[in-house]
């Protein structure tokens, strides 16, 4: 998949000027990190880092997938 592909998900936000926050919500079936895109009215920042930490907390937050260690 070329770079380019893979950043569309993120365009309507920034195009419509909008907050949006990134967070874990878990693992698929085969082990890969599933995450989820918060965007939020303008200028309200916070209120996208608000969401995504009270689902980070109701979800568990990032999992390390199976096979991958960090140093």
């Amino acid at each position: 998949m070329e770079y380019w592909n893979s950043t569309l998900w993120a365009g309507p936000a920034v195009m419509a000027n909008l907050p949006s926050t990134s967070t874990p919500i878990g693992l698929t079936e085969s082990g890969l990190p599933v995450g989820l895109q918060v965007t939020g009215p303008f200028l309200e920042d916070k209120t996208c880092i608000a969401v995504s930490k009270m689902i980070r907390d109701v979800r568990g937050g990032f999992r390390i997938p199976q096979g991958y260690e960090i140093d």
